[in-house]
């Protein structure tokens, strides 16, 4: 993920209404009026990719009805299990696979 986080720092007892919003959008002369103040910004992102390590062994039975057990770490968090999908895929056909979290 990524993003920009603002903040605001006050050199004085900030009035009501003076707080990191007035910082984006530009308003902090009039909504920190007689407080002196200074915004920044962060920006930031996430480097840390999600890692798989296979914990089965890397074949199964050619007829289908193997299990393949995969640990996966940096993965965000689920909320529910509709987040994520397991989908298998050989040549053209495409199946649907359980995921256990």
């Amino acid at each position: 993920t990524a993003g920009l986080k603002s903040g605001l720092v006050a050199f004085g007892a900030p009035p009501d209404g003076c707080d990191d919003a007035c910082c984006v959008s530009g308003a902090c002369g009039s909504a920190c009026a007689g407080v002196y103040v200074a915004c920044f910004g962060v920006r930031y992102y996430d480097d840390l990719l999600p890692q798989l390590k296979v914990k089965s062994g890397g074949s199964g039975p050619d007829v289908g009805g193997g299990q393949i057990v995969v640990w996966i770490s940096n993965f965000p968090t689920l909320v529910s299990a509709g987040d994520a999908a397991v989908i298998v895929r050989s040549n053209a056909q495409e199946t649907q696979a359980q995921m256990q979290v």
